[in-house]
């Protein structure tokens, strides 16, 4: 069965809860509560459609209000409003608190599947970057070292145009694995923080013996902290001015001699661009070297030289900020657990909020209703004592209440009245909020006041 039909059957369960509860009476009703209490807590562990429930609390009231009015349709306001009060009580209530206990289920369990889903994330991000650093760098040094080929003087037609032909596959290849990269990579995720496994000045070496006209100039003893990010900040370096600049000549200084270490690579302007009439293209790599950087508590500036070229420069503390490391990696994870705390709140205030606005119906009707009862039946203490035996009625009218209430509509004992006088009730109430049970009885007899009572639940007077 489909979600929506099980949420149909059980919509269905809580109109027959709400029916049930009026309806009982004696020893039926001891038993129909409970069972209606822990059938609505369980239709509200299990339902999953807000608005069918709405549906079946509307369709409860309204089944409610026809049957209440079948019994007692002279008094079948009043009786509908306890049985709204019961349905409130015995079946809302327990459903609401069933939803309740779901809702927090169900986020406990997003919290773990975006847990879960950020952890892949951060990997596929480090494979994608690791992609980029490694077999990028390897393709613009075949570009380049086949673009020196290309133009070498002594070189047969042939070979160059071989090179030329390698040449123009490493850079569509470049271009491809930057596509793959752009898919794989997930922005939101810090970079990688592999260290490479050779030294700067390895790294320099190959680039030259590739063809790169790189010279190194380095100060100081570089820390063991600190090579990783600077190894990955020269080798990004080198990748874009062999990319976007070939045949430019490369300056890499490591000044490792104060804190924090500054890694600085300045290319000139391009030399050459062969025959290849493609701009060059803004990569993912400054973007992930930035992001390198900045999770070993350091900070990078690279752009456009004044006089032409590209500069790259890295200020890397000595010793790491683990702090940055773990904000960087546990900020995007953190934004989607409160973001998904935010929508499980919401939803979990959405069913609140039935219970919540029947309880102010509730109370605003019966309030109401206390009003209008006060108003029209009700006579206060004061006015009561003025009301002497032997005066007639219409002196006392303006005291009276407009209507009294029926003898069997009053629940307190009464005592016998004086022959043949006729009865009239009233609440005993002071003003619209005195809930007191006292009534008042006036006797008349042919039009005199004969007897006057304050009857109560206790005793007679």
């Amino acid at each position: 069965m489909s979600t929506r039909g099980r949420d149909r059957l059980l919509g269905l369960a809580l109109v027959a809860a709400t029916v049930a509860l009026p309806v009982g009476s004696g020893n039926l009703a001891l038993l129909l509560v409970p069972a209606v209490v822990a059938g609505a807590f369980l239709v509200g562990r299990r339902m999953r459609s807000f608005r069918i429930a709405l549906v079946a609390f509307g369709a409860g009231a309204l089944v409610n209000l026809f049957l209440v009015w079948l019994r007692n349709p002279d008094s079948f306001l009043s009786d509908w409003l306890v049985s709204l009060l019961g349905q409130f009580l015995g079946v809302i209530l327990p459903w609401w608190v069933g939803r309740y206990l779901w809702l927090r289920e169900e986020q406990r369990l997003r919290l773990q599947e975006i847990v879960s889903d950020q952890a892949r994330l951060r990997e596929r991000a480090r494979i994608a970057q690791e992609v980029h650093d490694t077999i990028g760098h390897d393709l613009a040094m075949i570009a380049l070292g086949s673009g020196a080929l290309e133009l070498a003087p002594d070189a047969p037609e042939r070979i160059r145009a071989a090179a030329a032909e390698v040449r123009s596959r490493a850079v569509a290849a470049t271009d491809r694995l930057h596509t793959v990269v752009e898919l794989l990579r997930d922005d939101a995720s810090p970079a990688s923080r592999v260290p490479g496994t050779e030294g700067v000045d390895d790294l320099v070496a190959r680039a030259h013996d590739a063809g790169v006209a790189v010279r190194l100039r380095s100060s100081g003893d570089l820390p063991p902290s600190v090579a990783p990010v600077a190894h990955r900040v020269v080798q990004e370096a080198l990748t874009n001015a062999a990319r976007h600049a070939p045949g430019a000549d490369v300056s890499v200084t490591v000044d490792a001699t104060e804190d924090p270490v500054v890694v600085l690579v300045v290319n000139d302007a391009a030399q050459h661009r062969g025959d290849d009439p493609r701009a060059p293209r803004a990569g993912l790599g400054l973007i992930g070297l930035s992001e390198r950087v900045r999770l070993a508590g350091g900070r990078l500036d690279a752009g456009p030289r004044a006089g032409g070229g590209f500069e790259v420069v890295a200020h890397v503390p000595r010793t790491p900020d683990p702090s940055a490391s773990a904000q960087g990696e546990d900020a995007a994870t953190q934004r989607l657990v409160i973001h998904a705390r935010r929508q499980s709140r919401r939803r979990q205030w959405q069913p609140a909020m039935i219970p919540l606005a029947l309880a102010c119906i509730l109370g605003a009707v019966l309030l109401g209703l206390q009003v209008l009862t006060v108003r029209t039946t009700g006579l206060a203490p004061e006015a009561f004592q003025q009301i002497e035996t032997g005066v007639e009625r219409a002196e006392i009218a303006d005291l009276l209440p407009p209507r009294s209430i029926p003898a069997d509509g009053v629940p307190v004992p009464i005592p016998p009245a004086p022959e043949p006088s006729r009865c009239e009730f009233y609440l005993a109430r002071s003003g619209a909020l005195d809930f007191g049970s006292d009534f008042f009885r006036i006797c008349f007899d042919r039009g005199v006041v004969v007897a006057t009572d304050r009857l109560t639940p206790d005793r007679d007077r």
